[in-house]
This record gives structure tokens, C-alpha cells and sequence, in this order.
């Protein structure tokens, strides 16, 4: 069969769809008539339509030349992308190994890969900071705060993630992804607004130990000092109730999904053959280490010959 027949077959022009075919063969229809032939009555049901569409474009010798040509061309840059396609095929043949251990997220559940063996994994929080750590494990234990900055923001609002509280403003927010900390007002030591107290601080200071200086002045700086102590004293709180709850909500969200995993069963009731697996391996490779670590602080530990890929 020549390109061309492969092009107008009706099989071929059943895959195009009649509202592309009759966008296609409009344009030509006042060349058609010239040759005495009509366009398939509109009217026509699908198959009838495809059937008088691929009896006028299967005889290409009485077709307009303007339609031949086009049909030609068309046909010929079929079998180029036919050729290219099979070339690469027969180039590139597909030896990737199907993924042993893989997690990712679909439509309403997650696609687990654990040892070769899949299931589909409701969706719950503690899922978002396990599959973060498992694709990056991190050189150095992350902290809560840093952890969640990881999760979209589009997932973090909906599911309504830890809101870290600003300690220049005392109002929650939450992080842009993979924002830095200081960079949101969240560490003391790296607030700006904080170290301008701070500098401040130095500066009333050293007016009070000044010995030329009016003790009415000296008065008003110590109550200003006074003022800067108490702000300092309720945004490091503030900064460490934030930090702690972020720890508390990581922990707990992945606390939950080990527990509902290890305790899984499948249609029979029997243990889970894939969630209990993952359980324990979140239970020994991200739980044990990160307790190991600094507190609010997160990490995973893959063992040798464990690779998550997507």
C-alpha cells in the first residue's frame, strides 16, 4: 500500500476525525465541483461521511491538482515521521529496567514502587515529607522548617501545613517554597529587623556608660533599652514556638503514616506485602536517624542498594 492509500484509508481518516477531515476538504470544495465531484453530504453519519470522503481521496487521478498535491505532500511527510520514528525505536530499543523502589504522586493517590511490588497509597500528609526525603536525602539533618519550604505551596495551602509565625509581626505565614529562613524573619539571630535592635542596643548603651551625658537623657535611654529587652525577649519565644511546632507537625505527620502503613492489611487480610515493607523502611531509614539527630531535625539514611527514581 503507497503512502498516499495509507493517508486516505478509512481507516486512516477515521483516526483524523470528521471535524478535521471537513475543515480539510472545505478549502477545496469550489475545485471538487470543477471536477464534478461533490463533498460528502454533511448530513451523512460518521461512517458514511468517512466512506465518500476516502472514495474521493482514493482516486487521486481525478482529484484537483491543488488537492493531489497536498494530499502528496502530506502522505510523504507520514512515512518521513513513520521512518524516524521506527529509526529511533530501532536506535534506542527500551532496556530501562522497570523502577524497584519509586513514589509518586497521582490523582487523589500515590504510586508506590517498593522492592518491585506496587500499590496505590492514600494520600495523607506525612506522604509530602517522606517522598522529599527519599528523592533527596540530605548531606546534613534538615530541619522541620527547611522541610516544609520543600513542599509546593499549592499543596501546603490546601492541606494547610504548618504556618510558621513571624516574629517581627507575631502573624502566621506561610514560607515561599525553598525560601531561606532569614529570609522570611523566622531565625532571630538572622532577622535584619532584629539586628537593628540589636545595633541600637550597642548604641543606648554606650550613651548610658557615657559620663558627660544628662541623666534625664540616661533616664530615656533605659526605658528604650528596657522597650528593646521585652521586644527581643517576645520574638525569640515566638521564633522558638514556631520552630517547635513546625518540628512537632513533621514528626507527627510522618509518626501517622508509619503507624497506618505497619498496621495495613490487603483484601484478605493479611499483612500488607507492600505498605508494611515500606513502614518498616521508613520506620528504620528516616524515623531512627533523624531521632538520632538535632531536635526538629530530619534526615533519611537509604540502605546500600536502594535507589528511588521516578
Amino acid at each position: 500500500m503507497s503512502g498516499l492509500q495509507r493517508f486516505t484509508s478509512l481507516d486512516a481518516l477515521k483516526g483524523i476525525g470528521r471535524d478535521l477531515l471537513v475543515r480539510f476538504l472545505d478549502p477545496f470544495e469550489a475545485d471538487l465541483a470543477a471536477h464534478h465531484i461533490q463533498l460528502p453530504d454533511p448530513g451523512l453519519s460518521d461512517t458514511a461521511y468517512f466512506q465518500q470522503a476516502a472514495a474521493i481521496l482514493d482516486a487521486p487521478g481525478t482529484l484537483p491538482d491543488r488537492l493531489a498535491i497536498t494530499l502528496a505532500a502530506i502522505a510523504e511527510m507520514v512515512r518521513d515521521r513513520t521512518r524516524k520514528k521506527v529509526g529511533i525505536i530501532a536506535a534506542h530499543p527500551a532496556t530501562r529496567p522497570p523502577a524497584r523502589y519509586s513514589l509518586r504522586k497521582g490523582l487523589g493517590t500515590w504510586d508506590l514502587t517498593f522492592d518491585s511490588q506496587e500499590a496505590g497509597l492514600k494520600h495523607e500528609k506525612g506522604v509530602f515529607y517522606v517522598d522529599w526525603l527519599l528523592y533527596h536525602p540530605p548531606e546534613h539533618p534538615l530541619h522541620a522548617l527547611d522541610l516544609i519550604t520543600k513542599i509546593p505551596e499549592m499543596y501546603r495551602k490546601q492541606l494547610g501545613l504548618a504556618q510558621i509565625a513571624d516574629p517581627l509581626t507575631g502573624k502566621s505565614t506561610l514560607l515561599a517554597s525553598d525560601a531561606r529562613i532569614q529570609e522570611r524573619s523566622l531565625a532571630l539571630d538572622d532577622a535584619e529587623a532584629v539586628r537593628a535592635l540589636l545595633r541600637k542596643e550597642k548604641k543606648l548603651e554606650a550613651i548610658l556608660d557615657d559620663e558627660t551625658e544628662s541623666e534625664p537623657v540616661k533616664a530615656e535611654v533605659q526605658r528604650e533599652l528596657e522597650q528593646i529587652a521585652e521586644f527581643l525577649r517576645e520574638h525569640s519565644l515566638r521564633s522558638k514556638d514556631s520552630a517547635q511546632n513546625a518540628a512537632d507537625t513533621v514528626r507527627t505527620a510522618i509518626k501517622r503514616l508509619q503507624l497506618h502503613l505497619s498496621r495495613a492489611v490487603d483484601v484478605n487480610g493479611n499483612p500488607h506485602p507492600v505498605f508494611r515493607p515500606f513502614a518498616l523502611h521508613i520506620a528504620k531509614y528516616i524515623q531512627a536517624p533523624s531521632a538520632r539527630n538535632l531536635a526538629g531535625c530530619f534526615t533519611y539514611e537509604p540502605p546500600p542498594g536502594v535507589f528511588w527514581s521516578d
